[in-house]
């Protein structure tokens, strides 16, 4: 003890001696200190050793290379990776909530395979149990090249107890499963590949992702990939529409990251991610940045990737948004730049689907007085959280039905779902320009389908929750686009409990500033206590005497005032400021619109837009219907249906415009955006044109605005809308809505009202009784209409009194003149009376033009009634011996070039040469023929019409070749493209250019009847190299009598393998029938044979029996129709019996089919039983129709086409129906088509 002490003064000053207790103290202490720490720094120190100062195996052997480095640090990998291998959580989480959704929807429950690629330890399958239980996979393989880590695996999975978990030694580019090495076929036996931090040590990648493509299953496959990466800068349409946010990585982060993972041999180089990106497609993309070590100044670059193989069915969803949502190719170009010039054509850069909008310089020079606000970038935040118009107001003025297709403006999305709620229309259309918008109503979409009502309410209710970033990787990912995921992903912390997503964005800082002028004055209870007020007389007497002195003060009135706070604070641009400072000051406007609503709507039960702002959050009492339980309930029914409706757009309105359909839209609710536009602004011209065009006949558009008299009211007039004025504020005094911000505007269509049938039945019974208001009402009519109207009451000034403008004759009117097309039909072919009518027709009423779909010209040479025959026929002798076709060339070209939105058209050539019509005539029809707008083409009676114009037919559907005649000259002239001239480029159609020549058209249906001449040249016309596509024909018509059809039997099914449904039209001889079989046409579904029969021949069937005995193949055969016409001159002498019915499906003819059908034999020669066992080649045949019905030339002779055919065939055919469950049915055709 003495020695102790001596030492302690040996070795300290006196004033640090420290006694033997305090000594045993510190000891005690330094302890406690250095057990954790060394506890925690020894697989830290390890780390360190084996990664930055032990030498690396020779890398020219990876697997060596590969157990030396981590041979060491093994058994310390997954302690020290946490913090540095950020994602695989997330990345697994997605995985589990993506694979779920696909399994859901699958009709066989099949075991899952999941092959972890580079997996090591194993940490990834066992964290995956966390999110997707193991049990629920038929097998799980680890495949990684390095020993020492697989051995910790082999632990790990022998502890927990997992036999369906197997262990891989093996190179990943090559890897194998033992499944396959006992013969399972590899391709598309794996449901979900995950790498985890490994692609970027692969060397051979190529053939990994190769290979990984070959095995995943194309329906449901999905491949994660978690890793570190660098890029530069990639403004591809690609990256950014997967969702390109936060991928580009700066010069020096580039070059450090990259040399420091290379000493490793960890290569961040963009080749893989690219690749990655190329060979599959993605579903969801996230750039992080890790900063586990000094956040400030480290930021090793990650992604999280989740894709599927790029052959699953996506048809779907490509109907939904290239048809449903109008993203056709080219709607992204203004109209104004669509020209036939090369100069201005070359200016027009090439756009892809999904493209941004067009830059202001590109599109035309802005005027003087106009303010441009550029948002793609920067609005990387929101405008709106909250609608601030009032949907319940809308309500009453829209008249919403599910028949309707709606136009909104996207904002919050508030709106849109109380629509979807209150109506459930069929299509909703939303619309907006800043893509944090469309991001807002997308995870409402999503959330509503996937979470509880609880947490839905606590995201958009009370604008918080604590497990936000869990619900959106686990529960809501799977039904939100990649884009949407990076957004929320980025912007998770806008849900932290410790404030409001309300009070987050542009808008948010409106409330914020409200809160804090509401705590600095003192009056925060009060508001609260004006939020929970019982009775509207107290809400009043709290808004009087405290909220309104602090809200309408001079100050707070400036700050309001002013143009940045009112753009980035409420969303106001200066355009819309400058209007309602126009009509009065901005505070007669404040407190017009704040101070009668505490006297008119109670907050606590009602008013939420307000209450939103001064609390922050909604109530379950008082809040939009998308967050009451009954409309959470309605929205979710029948797996989210009635969300269905909901296309997003993230464009512009007239973008989106652009590639709606004509009189697709019935309701348009634009809001204020209007407002945003200087006065005189040509955008706002052409965008009220547009909604002219898709607006269905009745539709209107309703919009609001911040003026009594806003400028653009004109241009709605001018395009001939009529304005009705629903909602004026005209003082502090009375609210309009329980908003009380903007005037509603409808503005009705008026000239759709008399050109569409829609609104006319809809509008039926409401009455017109004033002939004096008719006709003022309708001075917009065509002279030609009127005088059709006034001679269908002949007269009767009684009955004339009595009609409105919504009665029948106009109604038939309506739809005889206008929606069936425009015809010139005039039989004599002299007179051109339809011709001159119609330009007429055109001349005074230009608005006709877009509602004409069909388009029929040519006179009906042999299509006239028999009575008119002897009439007519010295006419067409003169035509026919003239060589000079009668048709009026001028007038008919300027009738064709005015037509713009024609989908069907049907040309006759009364048999002339095509080389007989003028040259401005034939520029004329290749341009109708070749214009986009068409899908359904009808040539006849023509002769020498040059087929090779249908290279250049783009859209092209459907093609009926009638009477079509080649010389022997022209079938053997060039069928490649030739470009025609167009001498007159104001003929050409807006929205036309250059890039609709040039493209395939598709066809799907030919029908061919007595032009056997053509199947040659058209044949040779769907050459790759050539512009008109037959292989994806669905449907042939051919007509067989004589020697017509036989080309077409020969040449089409060597170009179309696909057809589904063959028609053929024979003759009382059969011929041709020869020439084809079943085994020409493998994918055949439906055959229809129309065969002649006269009265003495009672049993035509036995004809049929060779074609059907011939096939070699087993036939996927659905449907047959087997209709008989008779010859006979007479109609009388047509009808046929019940008794005659009878007698043909009892007969041993019969029989015979029936045995082809069924057994695939004959009978014996008694006729009464079948050799063989049943071993049919029609396996999937389940109906068969037998129509008897006149000739299609009697419906022209006669008025007597009644037919009573009701026979009950599962008497007569038992074995038939029996044996099969075939539905043989026999039809009386009444002609409807014809009459």
């Amino acid at each position: 003890m003495t020695w102790l002490q001596d030492f302690s003064l040996l070795y300290f000053p006196s004033r640090f001696a420290l006694s033997w207790t305090q000594v045993v103290t510190l000891g005690l202490v330094v302890t406690a200190i250095t057990i954790p720490f060394a506890f925690h720094a020894g697989p830290v120190l390890r780390f360190i050793w084996h990664c930055f100062i032990a030498p690396l195996g020779d890398k020219g052997d990876q697997r060596a290379a590969l157990e030396k480095f981590y041979e060491g640090q093994a058994e310390v990998y997954d302690k020290t990776r946490n913090g540095l291998l950020r994602g695989r959580k997330t990345m697994l989480s997605l995985s589990a909530a993506h694979m779920q959704l696909m399994q859901k929807d699958l009709p066989e429950k099949k075991g899952l395979v999941w092959v972890d690629i580079g997996g090591g330890t194993g940490y990834n399958i066992e964290m995956m149990d966390q999110f997707m239980p193991i049990s629920s996979f038929e097998a799980i393989y680890l495949v990684d090249l390095c020993e020492p880590l697989l051995q910790v695996a082999r632990k790990r999975f022998a502890t927990r107890g997992w036999t369906n978990v197997h262990v891989l030694c093996q190179d990943a580019s090559t890897f194998t499963l033992p499944s396959w090495e006992e013969g399972a076929n590899p391709q598309g036996s794996v449901d979900l590949v995950t790498l985890s931090y490994s692609l970027s040590m692969i060397p051979n990648f190529y053939n990994l992702l190769d290979r990984v493509d070959f095995v995943l299953r194309s329906s449901t496959g999905l491949v994660s990939v978690v890793d570190f990466y660098t890029s530069g800068r990639n403004p591809s349409l690609h990256s950014q529409s997967i969702g390109g946010e936060d991928k580009t990585c700066g010069w020096l982060s580039r070059w450090f990251w990259q040399i420091w993972f290379d000493l490793d041999a960890v290569h961040l180089g963009p080749a893989r991610r690219d690749y990655l990106e190329y060979k599959f497609g993605t579903i969801k993309s996230y750039n992080g940045r890790n900063r586990f070590v000094l956040p400030l100044i480290v930021r090793i670059p990650y992604y999280i990737w989740l894709g599927r193989p790029r052959d699953c069915d996506t048809s779907q969803f490509t109907h939904a948004f290239e048809v449903e949502g109008g993203n056709t190719v080219g709607n992204c170009s203004p109209r104004s730049l669509a020209s036939s010039s090369p100069v201005l054509a070359n200016s027009i850069p090439t756009l892809e689907i999904g493209s941004p909008l067009l830059g202001s310089s590109t599109v035309s020079k802005p005027h003087a007085k106009e303010t441009l606000i550029d948002i793609v970038p920067p609005l990387s935040s929101f405008h709106y959280q909250v609608k601030k118009e009032d949907p319940a107001e809308d309500m009453r003025h829209l008249r919403l039905t599910d028949r309707d297709s709606m136009f909104v403006i996207t904002s919050a999305g508030d709106n849109a779902l109380h629509y979807a709620i209150a109506a459930q229309p069929k299509r909703i259309h939303c619309v907006d320009m800043n893509p944090c918008q469309g991001h807002l109503l997308e995870l409402k979409l999503a959330a509503i389908q996937s979470l509880p009502y609880t947490d839905f309410f606590g995201l958009f209710g009370e604008g918080k929750h604590p497990s936000f970033r869990q619900l959106l990787d686990s529960k809501i990912a799977p039904l939100i686009s990649s884009a949407c995921y990076q957004f929320w992903r980025v912007n998770s912390s806008s849900f932290d409990p410790s404030s409001s997503f309300y009070l987050n964005g542009y808008s948010g800082l409106a409330l914020r500033l409200a809160q804090w002028v509401f705590w600095l004055a003192g009056v925060s209870g009060d508001v609260k206590r004006m939020c929970e007020a019982e009775t509207l007389e107290e809400q009043e007497q709290i808004w009087s005497k405290k909220l309104k002195p602090v809200l309408l003060n001079g100050l707070l009135v400036r700050i309001l005032n002013s143009p940045v706070f009112l753009w980035n604070a409420l969303g106001v641009p200066i355009n819309q400021r400058q209007m309602f400072l126009n009509e009065g000051t901005a505070s007669n406007f404040i407190h017009d619109t704040l101070n009668p609503i505490p006297s008119q709507y109670l907050f606590k039960d009602g008013a939420y837009h307000y209450l939103l702002c001064l609390l922050g959050h909604y109530t379950p009492t008082s809040c939009p219907d998308y967050l009451t339980q009954r409309g959470f309930d309605i929205l979710r029914a029948d797996d989210g249906k009635v969300m269905d409706a909901f296309r997003l757009h993230t464009d512009s309105i007239i973008n989106v415009l652009r590639g709606l359909d004509s009189r697709s839209i019935t309701r348009a609710v634009i809001m204020d955006h209007l407002d945003w536009f200087s006065p005189g602004s040509k955008e706002v011209e052409e965008e009220v044109l547009e909604l002219r065009r898709v607006l269905s006949g009745g539709g209107f558009v309703l919009l609001r605005s911040a003026a009594r008299n806003p400028w653009y009211n004109e241009v709605f007039i001018k395009a001939g809308f009529r304005m009705d004025v629903l909602g004026m504020r005209k003082g502090p005094h009375r609210a309009i809505d329980r908003v009380n911000i903007e005037l509603p505007f409808p503005f009705r269509s008026i000239q759709s009202w008399f050109f569409n049938t829609y609104l006319l039945r809809q509008l039926f019974l409401v009455p017109f009784c004033s002939l004096t208001f008719v006709m003022v009402g309708i001075n917009d009519l065509p002279v030609e209409i009127l005088c059709m109207i006034l001679d269908y009451h002949r007269g009767d000034t009684k009955q004339l009194k009595q009609f409105s403008l919504i009665s029948k004759p106009l109604l038939f009117v309506c739809r005889r003149y206008l929606f069936l097309g425009m015809r010139i039909m005039e039989p004599i072919p002299s007179i051109n009376r339809s011709t001159r009518s119609w330009r007429r027709i055109l001349k005074r009423s230009p608005y006709i033009r877009s509602y004409i779909r069909t388009m029929e010209l040519g006179p009906p040479i042999f299509r006239l009634l028999a009575k008119h025959h002897e009439k007519y026929s010295q006419h067409w002798t003169e035509v026919l011996t003239s060589r000079t076709p009668s048709i009026d060339s001028d007038i008919m070209c300027q009738i064709m070039a005015s037509v713009h939105g024609v989908e069907k058209v049907t040309l006759r050539f009364e048999f002339q040469s095509w080389d007989n019509y003028s040259s401005h005539f034939k520029e004329t029809v290749a341009l109708v023929v070749q214009r986009r707008s068409v899908t359904c083409l009808n040539l006849e009676d023509s002769v020498d019409f040059p087929l090779e114009l249908l290279s250049s037919s783009s859209s092209l559907r459907e093609l009926s070749l009638v009477s079509v005649n080649l010389s022997d000259q022209a079938s053997s002239r060039d069928s490649s493209p030739t470009p025609v001239s167009i001498s007159d480029p104001s003929e050409v159609e807006k929205g036309e250019s250059a890039e609709a020549f040039g493209q395939r058209g598709r066809i799907e249906s030919l029908l061919l009847f007595n032009s056997d001449d053509a199947v040659k040249q058209l044949v040779h016309l769907s050459r790759p190299s050539t512009g008109l596509d037959l292989s994806g024909l669905k449907r042939l018509s051919v007509n067989m009598t004589g020697v017509d059809g036989r080309n077409a039997l020969k040449l089409i099914p060597t170009v179309a393998r696909s057809i589904e449904t063959l028609e053929l039209r024979m003759g009382l001889n059969y011929s041709g029938l020869d020439l084809c079989s079943f085994d020409d046409f493998p994918t055949l579904k439906s055959l229809i044979i129309s065969q002649s029969f006269n009265q003495s021949e009672r049993h035509p069937i036995h004809k049929l029996l060779p074609f059907f005995f011939k096939t070699e193949n087993t036939s996927k055969l659905e449907d047959l129709q087997l209709h008989y016409r008779c010859e006979s001159p007479y109609a009388n002498s047509c009808e046929m019996t019940q008794q005659d019915a009878r007698r043909l499906i009892v007969s041993a003819e019969w029989r015979r089919l029936e045995a082809c059908l069924l057994w695939n034999q004959h009978l014996d020669g008694s006729g009464s039983k079948f050799n063989g066992e049943p071993d049919t080649k029609y396996p999937l045949l389940r109906s068969v129709a037998v129509v008897l019905r006149p000739d299609d030339v009697a419906p022209f002779m006669t008025t007597n086409l009644e037919a009573s055919l009701n026979v009950s065939l599962t008497g007569i055919v038992p074995r038939l129906h029996k044996a099969t469950n075939i539905r043989v049915r026999i039809n009386n055709d009444r002609f409807e088509k014809y009459l």
